[in-house]
């Protein structure tokens, strides 16, 4: 495979808001954008979001708590309010 066929992967951060879906891409062969990816999730982490990876099927799949950049989607949910 030459440099030019070689296919960049992006993976998207789906971030529940009340404006509906915010997305938040990277290119996980850019460290500049892998880096801005990692700082947004910890930032969301750090306001009590959970995160969450996303299966082919757009099912949600297990929670995590580091960024990892390998992933293709990963779905931030807003903090749920206790009471």
């Amino acid at each position: 495979m030459t440099v030019e066929q070689e296919q960049t992967f992006t993976g998207v951060m789906h971030v529940h808001s009340p404006n509906g879906d915010d997305r938040f891409i990277w290119d996980k062969n850019d460290p500049v954008s892998v880096a801005a990816a990692r700082d947004h999730f910890n930032t969301l982490r750090g306001e009590g979001r959970a995160a969450f990876t996303v299966s082919e099927d757009g099912a949600k799949g297990e929670q995590i708590r580091e960024f990892d950049p390998k992933l293709e989607r990963i779905w931030m949910t807003m903090p749920v309010a206790g009471g």
